[in-house]
């Protein structure tokens, strides 16, 4: 790709799964086009992946070998939800997570109840960490109208080094077949808010997103009018391009071979 496309870029905003790595695997070619142009570009690192904690993803992304890197350049869908339910003083909820978001969200005063006792509201995220009680309680929540009920992302799968995994995206529709519901508010891509931390410090021509799926990078590009570039190191192939909407500012096998 020639260098011309980033030519008056300031700002990188690149997804993780799929783009950067798969599972905890680094793509090939990825960290070093990150390392390589650290002073060119700030880098800010978005993520649907609400298995793992924002100090989580700075710490895997440390350890495959990012050198610059700041724990306020990791984007979570987390940080909106836990505000989200602050304000509307839904607490306490029952987190439909692993237990490190249960944990971030704690973090954030959103106090959690694990058996679902006296919960106000319902968070579903990526639970790695799923049971079938997790999910009976979810759905006896659910069946109250009363309880409030918000998910951290809509991404159904979530690409891994063998294949795709089931993400919070299939959780709800298991709860939907189940309760009738669907949450009432969903964070995380391609909602552009997700994209607030960025835009108080750049304009939209010197951003560009960089990620691999066409329903969640690229929509949310496309929704707050930034340039897009799109990997196919991930949930993409070129077979999806006739789905893809407007054409991505570039189209590269990966991270690692935007320049060439």
């Amino acid at each position: 790709m020639k260098t011309d496309y980033l030519k008056q870029k300031k700002a990188l905003v690149v997804d993780c799964d799929g783009t950067v790595y798969l599972g905890r695997r680094p793509i090939k070619g990825s960290i070093d086009f990150v390392n390589r142009n650290s002073d060119r570009f700030q880098f800010f690192f978005m993520t649907n992946n609400t298995s793992q904690s924002r100090r989580g993803h700075f710490a895997l992304l440390k350890k495959m070998g990012i050198r610059r890197l700041a724990l306020e350049r990791i984007i979570s869908p987390v940080t909106a939800c836990a505000d989200y339910l602050h304000v509307k003083g839904l607490a306490p909820v029952f987190c439909l997570g692993t237990r490190r978001m249960a944990a971030e969200l704690t973090s954030r005063g959103i106090r959690c109840t694990m058996s679902g006792k006296k919960a106000r509201a319902v968070v579903a995220g990526y639970d790695t960490e799923l049971t079938y009680n997790k999910l009976a309680r979810a759905a006896l929540l659910l069946h109250n109208k009363k309880t409030a009920y918000v998910a951290t992302h809509r991404d159904l799968v979530c690409p891994g080094p063998s294949g795709a995994l089931p993400d919070a995206g299939s959780f709800m529709a298991l709860l939907k077949a189940c309760t009738g519901r669907l949450p009432d508010k969903i964070f995380g891509k391609p909602d552009p808010a997700m994209l607030a931390p960025v835009l108080s410090r750049f304009a939209r021509k010197e951003i560009v997103v960089i990620g691999d799926r066409i329903y969640t990078d690229k929509k949310l590009a496309d929704c707050a009018k930034i340039d897009f570039i799109l990997v196919l190191s991930g949930d993409t192939n070129r077979a999806d391009l006739k789905r893809a909407g407007k054409k991505p500012l570039a189209i590269v096998d990966s991270l690692g071979k935007i320049y060439g």
